[in-house]
């Protein structure tokens, strides 16, 4: 999972050494976030938490790619989550925008806690967010959007047995920088 995200990072920074003041050249950004996470899981009771991501993309005038790398941390379970996201853009006014997206995803779901266990389990997941971004001036951007992703991870382990990560839903609030 690593190498994956140093590839999307290296991917990012190439892509802004050719970010120009042209618009239909990319936009990149680099930004932080915290969230709060209810995670669904058929076998135990599901909890809330806060977690907290790193993201960096780029933006075009209409629409968004970017990574996003989350971590969430229950009594009963860890997930890492990294995801691509796409975004589509409607510029509200000069300084608001909403938008509505897909993302494809990768889950590290661990059980820990009270049943501690060192295995985890890696698997696919598909969701989509909403929201809006504010333009604060000078590059910075806050974001607040829902975002839901549903998962296919199955762990075994001898204290509960088979165990499916499901689902996990979050309130999310970002503060990022474009360098355009």
């Amino acid at each position: 999972m690593q190498s994956r995200l140093l590839a999307l990072l290296g991917i990012t920074l190439c892509l802004s050494t050719q970010a120009q003041a042209d618009p239909q050249r990319p936009d990149p950004f680099v930004g932080i976030n915290v969230s709060l996470a209810q995670i669904g899981m058929d076998t135990l009771p599901e909890d809330t938490t806060q977690g907290k991501g790193i993201q960096f993309g780029v933006i075009y005038p209409n629409q968004r790619v970017y990574a996003h790398l989350a971590f969430q941390d229950w009594d009963e379970a860890e997930t890492r989550v990294i995801a691509a996201h796409y975004d589509y853009l409607w510029h509200l006014d000069s300084r608001i925008t909403a938008f509505v997206g897909i993302q494809g995803a990768l889950a590290d779901f661990d059980l820990s806690g009270i049943h501690q266990t060192e295995v985890y389990e890696t698997g696919p997941g598909l969701g989509a967010q909403a929201g809006a971004l504010w333009e604060l001036g000078r590059g910075w951007v806050l974001e607040t959007g829902l975002r839901y992703t549903r998962f296919q991870v199955d762990i075994n382990s001898q204290l509960v047995g088979e165990t499916r990560l499901e689902s996990l839903s979050e309130g999310y609030l970002s503060l990022f920088y474009r360098s355009n």
